[in-house]
């Protein structure tokens, strides 16, 4: 019985892990400005409920879609925002991220839920995903979190742990114009990097695992995430025996229930605060 974790966007382990070609954007210029070097995660991670985001998918050469809902909800008797996610790719899934914001700690991944045909995956744990202030060219580098890991499926039940190493590297803001037609001016860059040991043992397996992805993703502000991409590799050890397997999966946003709020905000006085290199 072999068992291939999904990576999940928010690095915790991240969706499931595959390789394949990404769909490649018309245009894409991103500068760096002067004056400004220091951003609100606020304004460009949008943490209200009732929003949508779509997005198409390229995962392991599978072409695919992706809707991401937000929804206020508590989580062991903390108030959460929880990003449900649905996507459709050579299986459907959902999953369900309890997330928190604050500006001293940033946007934190409490636990999250995954369901995949007769397959369930929980994580559990207090993982780092973006700090409160991204600073252009400055890294912030996470103290190591420690998750607990159980999986059910028809066959057999689970359970581990893991450590994820995460670090997050701003890396410039610009424009950009996805393939979709979407247009957007005021753009940051992120890079993470997150290393994640985990163990899985059940009566039919003994399992470990080392991922090795970065994820650069492309954050609007007042809209969202509009692009990311993710690669990487990850070792897989069940019962003594390895195998390596590479991460190259895109998404690119469709639409949004923000996007709405594009004109407004790139026609707005912060345009005009910025100078190009």
């Amino acid at each position: 019985m072999q068992y291939t974790p999904r990576p999940k966007r928010g690095l915790m382990l991240q969706k499931k892990l595959r390789h394949g070609a990404f769909r490649a954007f018309i245009l894409e210029s991103l500068d760096r400005r002067q004056l400004l070097s220091s951003y609100s995660t606020a304004d460009y991670y949008p943490f209200a409920p009732g929003e949508t985001w779509k997005y198409s998918v390229i995962d392991d050469g599978v072409a695919g879609t992706s809707t991401t809902t937000t929804e206020s909800a508590t989580y062991k008797g903390t108030p959460v925002l929880a990003f449900v996610e649905s996507e459709k790719t050579d299986s459907n899934s959902t999953t369900t991220e309890y997330q928190t914001f604050s500006r001293s700690k940033g946007v934190r991944l409490l636990a999250d839920f995954e369901v995949d045909a007769d397959e369930r995956l929980d994580v559990i744990g207090e993982t780092a995903f973006l700090p409160g202030t991204l600073t252009i060219g400055t890294n912030t580098t996470f103290p190591a979190a420690a998750v607990t890991i159980s999986l059910h499926t028809d066959d057999f039940d689970a359970n581990g742990t893991g450590t994820a190493n995460v670090t997050v590297s701003p890396k410039a803001i610009g424009s950009i114009t996805t393939d979709s037609g979407l247009i957007f001016t005021d753009v940051i860059k992120v890079a993470t990097h997150a290393v994640i040991s985990y163990s899985l043992k059940s009566s039919a397996f003994k399992g470990s695992g080392k991922i090795d992805i970065t994820d650069t993703s492309y954050y609007e502000r007042g809209v969202g995430r509009v692009k990311s991409v993710s690669l990487g590799t990850q070792v897989i050890t069940i019962n003594g025996q390895s195998a390596t397997q590479k991460v190259n999966m895109t998404e690119l946003l469709t639409s949004s229930s923000r996007v709405g709020l594009t004109a407004k905000v790139a026609n707005g006085a912060h345009r005009d605060r910025y100078e190009w290199r």
